[in-house]
């Protein structure tokens, strides 16, 4: 597993939103990063990539949200989805299955404080991407409106959940104290002791 640094995974992301859409910012400091794509990527920053076409995955909470029969979320005028991750993420992205028209635009409210937008003439099977801009701020909520009228319609979605970046470490500590203690143990003779 190779873990990108801030400046290598900002030149990565550079070199992705030469195709983006424009990004809009409420709080720059908790900066968040969007690309469109034809696919969802493998992994980001390290941290492998889980797709899923079932919008009623237990690992998420969907309020506010139509899900049709063929599994497809689909946003009527007026209607806000708002997920909600029991992990925060690293990366969270959705498929459009139908086309997001011209002078259409889709926000997405992240953690009820950062927001990014999509804007329209979109193509259908598009992915829209949206990664954490550092290593600190996470996905734990994303709410989704959109301008217009009629509906937009999403077959997939993609999330990345990043390991704590301590728990590895600690565990090789842990590992190499019960060894140390293990071999103390060893090497130390019994002693016998007498009853006065």
């Amino acid at each position: 597993m190779t873990l990108l640094s801030a400046k290598n995974f900002s030149i990565a992301m550079a070199a992705t939103l030469a195709t983006a859409t424009v990004v809009a910012h409420a709080n720059p400091a908790h900066a968040f990063v969007i690309s469109t794509s034809s696919s969802f990527p493998s992994s980001v920053n390290g941290y492998p990539v889980t797709t899923s076409d079932n919008f009623t995955d237990p690992s998420i909470t969907l309020n506010g949200a139509t899900i049709q029969g063929s599994g497809n979320l689909k946003m009527f005028a007026g209607d806000s989805p708002t997920f909600t991750f029991a992990n925060p993420l690293a990366y969270f992205g959705i498929q459009l299955a139908t086309k997001l028209p011209q002078g259409r635009t889709l926000t997405f409210l992240i953690n009820d404080t950062n927001t990014v937008q999509f804007f329209g003439d979109i193509a259908n099977n598009t992915i829209l991407n949206i990664f954490s801009g550092n290593a600190t701020e996470r996905i734990s909520t994303l709410k989704i409106t959109k301008s217009g009228d009629g509906d937009t319609q999403f077959s997939a979605y993609a999330t990345a959940v990043p390991t704590p970046a301590l728990l590895p470490g600690l565990m090789g500590l842990g590992a190499a104290a019960w060894r140390k203690r293990k071999r103390g143990e060893e090497s130390q003779p019994e002693r016998e002791t007498a009853n006065v």
